[in-house]
């Protein structure tokens, strides 16, 4: 799937059929917590760091596995949440 995602999305994004899976992603993550759902966080996670899917929508799905039944779901899910959202250090010299 990842794989289509890209190919469709390669020369240009194609918004109506990127909403369409996100809202179905979305509402399946919420109803469920097996297996699939947890590799659909995934998928979400990995379109969100290739920068095939980089809006908000994509971010509040991923935030939606947070409150699943699922604790694989949940861990994953905040680990990207808390990942990303962490300030990134610059080591400085100390000259003295």
């Amino acid at each position: 799937m990842l794989n289509d995602l890209q190919r469709i999305n390669r020369h240009r994004r194609n918004n109506t059929i990127n909403r369409q899976l996100q809202s179905w992603i979305h509402e399946y993550i919420k109803k469920n917590s097996d297996r699939v759902a947890r590799k659909m966080v995934s998928l979400c996670i990995s379109l969100y760091k290739k920068n095939i899917w980089g809006d908000a929508k994509v971010v509040n799905i991923i935030g939606a596995g947070c409150f699943s039944q699922s604790y694989k779901i949940r861990l994953i899910a905040s680990h990207f949440l808390i990942s990303t959202t962490e300030p990134q250090v610059e080591e400085s010299s100390d000259e003295e």
